[in-house]
């Protein structure tokens, strides 16, 4: 891809995996804070899958996820570029979504671009996500990345189509994307459900 050097956060027992798919170099998220890791060292790009839309100071800012995006910024380049994937934690606050959106959320976003406009901090891009209308296009996009080597993934287990509730409870059981919810037993890689 082009790049020096490429760090991903994981626990220290996926650091082969992880390096097996291009990693160089890991932050243990256990036993390691990438800002303080990384302060002195920035990065070019970050992603930041886990807190991925830009959160103000108001009442939604207040869950540790929703730091993530402000704290990728603090270890991106002010050339460099932060990419959000939409996760809905700045959502979950106290004050519920509207007024999350209205008065985090939005505000935010506007604070980044315009500070990047300025080169007073990077640029922001995102937050993403996969609009239902568009999944088809994005799907066979991202099987052509996979199919020419361009993005790894790792396939946890297969399920039949009829046994997709099967394939729903092992989810669950690992915590699938609840945050809020501890995995009850190690789980790597993503469910496949299998449509005839």
């Amino acid at each position: 891809y082009g790049f020096d050097e490429i760090v991903t956060t994981c626990s220290r027992a996926n650091e082969d995996f992880v390096k097996q798919l291009g990693a160089s170099a890991i932050v243990d998220y256990k036993t390691e804070d990438f800002v303080q890791k990384y302060a002195d060292s920035k990065f070019d790009a970050v992603l930041d899958p886990v807190g991925g839309e830009p959160v103000g100071c108001c009442c939604a800012g207040s869950n540790d996820l929703a730091q993530y995006t402000p704290r990728s910024r603090r270890v991106t380049k002010t050339s460099g570029v932060v990419i959000g994937i939409i996760t809905g934690t700045t959502l979950q606050g106290p004050c519920g979504a509207l007024p999350a959106i209205c008065c985090s959320c939005l505000p935010a976003l506007c604070a980044y671009k315009c500070c990047a406009a300025c080169s007073l901090a990077p640029r922001y891009v995102g937050p993403f996500f996969i609009e239902v209308g568009k999944a088809g296009t994005d799907l066979t996009q991202l099987r052509e990345w996979i199919d020419r080597g361009l993005i790894k993934t790792e396939i946890a287990q297969e399920f039949s189509f009829q046994d997709t509730p099967a394939a729903l409870a092992t989810l669950e059981e690992s915590g699938g994307h609840n945050t809020q919810k501890s995995r009850s037993k190690p789980f790597r890689g993503k469910i496949v459900v299998k449509v005839p």
